[in-house]
């Protein structure tokens, strides 16, 4: 007969992950939206087949929506207080949140109101814009603040 699985041990209690941790995880996810970003804008320069720009629009997506998921858990990690963290780390991660947070929140506004414009006035067109203006200013924010937090932590990738 063989042998009975043994339950788990109860005092097997799950840790929560270090806020260091948590910011590095952010920074991959940032790392990631970004990549996802300039390939979007690398076939919308060059060229596309529409199949082709719904997927890597579908991954673009999905990276942000993984941005987003990092920014949240940064901030539930972040309001029990920075602990040991280095005061120069936990100010870069909060801009590196911060960053993170708005350009999800641009990704989200900007998929909104294209979806909601059917045929395009002039003034519609011209708030999708001013929207994809803001998206690539919050985008270029995140960018930055991803390379300040890379100064501080090198090996966080």
């Amino acid at each position: 007969m063989p042998p009975a699985k043994q339950s788990a041990a109860k005092d097997d209690v799950a840790v929560a992950p270090s806020l260091i941790e948590v910011a590095d995880a952010l920074l991959r996810a940032a790392v990631e939206a970004s990549r996802q970003y300039e390939r979007v804008g690398r076939l919308l320069s060059k060229g596309w087949l529409d199949d082709e720009l719904k997927h890597v629009a579908q991954m673009c997506d999905a990276a942000v929506g993984h941005l987003t998921v990092c920014a949240d858990t940064y901030e539930q990690a972040a309001a029990q207080g920075k602990g040991a963290l280095d005061e120069s780390v936990w100010h870069t991660a909060n801009s590196l949140w911060h960053a993170s947070r708005d350009t999800a929140r641009r990704h989200d506004l900007r998929a909104t109101l294209v979806k909601r414009l059917g045929k395009h006035t002039a003034e519609q067109l011209q708030q999708v814009q001013v929207e994809f203006e803001l998206q690539a200013s919050s985008l270029l924010a995140m960018r930055q603040e991803i390379a300040a937090y890379r100064k501080l932590r090198p090996d966080a990738q």
